[in-house]
């Protein structure tokens, strides 16, 4: 597992758990799903997009495999 915060985030929340500082964030949200939210939060002055995943359980990774695809597993394909 890979973490990478930068910039005013990585100054907030140092010495901090990075996971327990994004499931406290509070703004708008403009998902919210079983599982996964996306949220606008501001930070000293400046606004941030938040996606925040709960995993997606095994239920659904054996549906992506019973219909031959991958299930997704992490945020790879956002992050490139």
């Amino acid at each position: 597992m890979r973490i990478v915060i930068s910039g005013e985030l990585a100054r907030a929340w140092a010495g901090r758990d990075p996971f327990d500082q994004v499931l406290r964030l509070e703004g708008e949200e403009y998902r919210a799903l079983e599982g996964r939210r996306t949220l606008r939060f501001k930070l000293d002055g400046r606004a941030y997009f938040a996606k925040v995943h709960q995993g997606i359980g095994w239920r659904e990774i054996a549906k992506n495999l019973l219909r031959l695809r991958l299930p997704v597993l992490g945020a790879e394909r956002e992050w490139r």
